[in-house]
């Protein structure tokens, strides 16, 4: 009995040893873990007149389009509220803070852009820490709302603001400066026009190459899109 009662123990601790090393059922403290997965990005610009059209909540809207976020997506859709570290003000340079008070403001006037870089890190950004720390979250996002403002792209293909177009005239424009690929144009109505509210361009998973959005836009693309950076006259028809 003492023989079985001292060799049974051994051979389990062998057969756990064996099974560990081949299959490795059992990860180590040690082992990292990584982000939630993620496969690309969603960068995401809008216009601030159409943001603040019919909103009572909204600060004199600048005429340009700004960063609404740069979101980590995977095919379920965008990836939020992910473990790790939460917000640090204390990490964010003077200079990045005055680069992002132009590109990446608070619409509302009920939250400060301090309060808008919170929720959007907090929700989106940290999901993708395995690629950046939170100061190479918004610098990333600034150069890519640098290279591909959307009134730019516009503007350069000659489409001007403050009037109607045809939805796959505004589609074409951005696909010429991201290698053709598809873009995601998101709108908001009201009783009688639809207005581009959003220009959403995709990343692979490094942030860097633009691929193909995925989903379909909520445009009506029988009907124009006004595209606006001058405050909305809801008489204009």
């Amino acid at each position: 009995m003492k023989f079985l009662e001292m060799i049974v123990p051994m051979v389990l601790a062998i057969s756990l040893s064996y099974i560990v090393g081949k299959y490795d059922y059992f990860p180590t403290m040690s082992r990292s873990v990584s982000a939630t997965p993620y496969d690309y990005f969603v960068f995401v610009q809008e216009s601030p007149s159409v943001f603040c059209l019919n909103n009572t909540d909204c600060k004199p809207p600048p005429p340009i389009f700004t960063i609404h976020g740069l979101w980590p997506s995977n095919k379920s859709g965008y990836i939020g509220n992910c473990s790790g570290d939460n917000f640090n003000i204390s990490v964010m340079t003077s200079d990045l803070v005055a680069r992002l008070n132009d590109s990446w403001p608070s619409l509302k006037r009920s939250k400060e852009n301090l309060d808008f870089w919170k929720y959007e890190y907090n929700k989106h950004g940290k999901c993708s820490n395995d690629l950046f720390s939170q100061t190479k979250y918004f610098e990333h996002a600034w150069h890519l709302w640098n290279k591909y403002k959307a009134h730019d792209l516009f503007s350069n293909h000659s489409i001007l603001p403050d009037s109607p177009h045809n939805y796959s005239t505004l589609e074409k424009a951005i696909r010429s400066f991201i290698n053709g690929c598809k873009p995601l144009l998101r709108c908001k109505r009201n009783a009688t026009n639809q207005y581009l509210l959003e220009v959403r361009i995709c990343f692979d998973k490094k942030a860097n190459k633009p691929e193909n959005c995925k989903g379909n836009t909520d445009c009506k693309q029988t009907l124009d899109v006004w595209y606006m950076l001058q405050p909305i006259d809801t008489r204009v028809n």
